[in-house]
C-alpha cells in the first residue's frame, strides 16, 4: 500500500516529468485522476534512479527494474574499481540516459571477445558505466555511482575465480567461478 506523503512525492515526480497524461486531461476530470492514480502506480515500480561521478560534472539517471545485481571480482573490474571487486547492478539500456555532461569512453575487449566500454568521468576519473557490444539493451551501472546506493541488494558474487584472497565474501550470497547460468554478456536467443 504506498502512503499519502509516497502519493504525494509520486505525484510531484510525475508533474515534474511533464507526462502526457496530465497535459492532455485537465486537472480536475475524474479522468485525470483514474489515470494518474495508474501512473502513479507505475511510476513507484520504475520510479528514477539517478547518479553522478565525484565532481558532478557527469550525472545519469535510470528508469526500470534491475535486470540483474551483483558483486564482480574479475581483474578488470578489480582494476577499473581500485578495489577486490565491483558492485554493479545491470538496467535497460532504454531507460538509461546521461543528463549532465559527456563521459570518456574506454574501449577495451573481454576474455569472452566482447568490446566493453567503460564511461568514467573525464575530470575526477570516476566509473559510471559500462556498456558490453553483445548485450546492447543493457547497461552496467556502477552502484558506488549512484545517489542513492542503500537499496542495492547484490544476488551473486560472479568471478570468484578471480577474487583475491584477503577479500571476505558474505557466505550467504551465491558463489560462480565466472557467469551464473543464463547471465553471461551473450547475445540472447
Amino acid at each position: 500500500m504506498v502512503s499519502v506523503v509516497q502519493r504525494e512525492w509520486m505525484a510531484r515526480k510525475l508533474r515534474a516529468l511533464k507526462s502526457p497524461i496530465m497535459v492532455e486531461y485537465g486537472p480536475n476530470s475524474q479522468m485525470n485522476y483514474n489515470v494518474q492514480r495508474r501512473a502513479i502506480g507505475r511510476l513507484a515500480m520504475t520510479v528514477a534512479r539517478t547518479g553522478r561521478c565525484l565532481c558532478g560534472g557527469v550525472r545519469y539517471e535510470s528508469t526500470g527494474e534491475p535486470l540483474f545485481s551483483l558483486l564482480c571480482h574479475c581483474r578488470d573490474c578489480q582494476k577499473e574499481g581500485g578495489s577486490a571487486y565491483m558492485a554493479a547492478m545491470r538496467v535497460p539500456a532504454s531507460g538509461f540516459r546521461v543528463t549532465k555532461g559527456e563521459p570518456k569512453l574506454y574501449v577495451s575487449s573481454s576474455d569472452a571477445g566482447n568490446r566493453v566500454t567503460r564511461a568514467f568521468c573525464p575530470e575526477c576519473g570516476c566509473p559510471l558505466f559500462i556498456r558490453v557490444s553483445a548485450r546492447p539493451e543493457i547497461v552496467g551501472l556502477r552502484v558506488g555511482s549512484l545517489d542513492d546506493p542503500g537499496g542495492f541488494r547484490p544476488e551473486a558474487d560472479i568471478f570468484v575465480k578471480s577474487a583475491q584472497p584477503w577479500d571476505h565474501m558474505n557466505p550467504d550470497l551465491p558463489k560462480h567461478q565466472t557467469y551464473p547460468p543464463g547471465r553471461a554478456y551473450t547475445p540472447p536467443e
